[in-house]
């Protein structure tokens, strides 16, 4: 139904999101996740943040992930706020971003020691995003939250028995 440049656009997307949505694609980002949960784990031994091969490293991962957005938001072809708001991973393409967006470093955060352990803290919250990557996770992450409160009831009613049999252990046997 497209034509002219739409149309050259709407194979590029298409192109894209069979690209994106392969198992290469998957497992090449989630090796560059466990480089970077392993380059952050680097970053805190002393000095080693301000090593050229570090930051490089890290810019290079940065790219990779800028990259791998915006190949996602160019998937959704004519509809690219789906990646946003509509698609069924929109909370962790919105968390993916926020997280890429903190690690830019061309924003004015200042060199304060309190933002650089910000700054650490989300370049290790990327490692949350193998979440998305592995369903067989994200459903077992689901189930443990699910039962979550299943768990404090029955934490619950153990320190009532407890607490009883405490309760009667001092007055039958004080």
């Amino acid at each position: 139904d497209y034509t002219g440049l739409l149309r050259r656009y709407v194979v590029l997307g298409n192109w894209i999101y069979d690209l994106v949505n392969t198992g290469v694609f998957s497992t090449f980002i989630m090796t560059v996740i466990f480089c970077a949960s392993a380059l952050v784990g680097v970053q805190t031994y002393d000095g080693m943040e301000e090593k050229y091969w570090v930051q490089t490293a890290d810019l290079v991962i940065l790219i990779i992930f800028s990259t791998e957005i915006v190949l996602k938001i160019l998937s959704e072809t004519t509809r690219p706020h789906f990646f946003f708001y509509g698609s069924p991973n929109w909370a962790w393409n919105d968390f993916d971003l926020c997280i890429v967006l903190l690690c830019m470093p061309i924003l004015p955060l200042g060199n304060s020691a309190a933002v650089l352990r910000m700054l650490r803290l989300a370049r290790a919250l990327r490692v949350a995003r193998i979440i998305v990557l592995l369903p067989n996770l994200r459903v077992l992450i689901y189930g443990i939250a699910g039962g979550l409160s299943s768990i404090a009831h029955t934490g619950i009613l153990i320190v009532l028995i407890v607490y009883i049999y405490g309760l009667s252990g001092v007055f039958f046997f004080a």
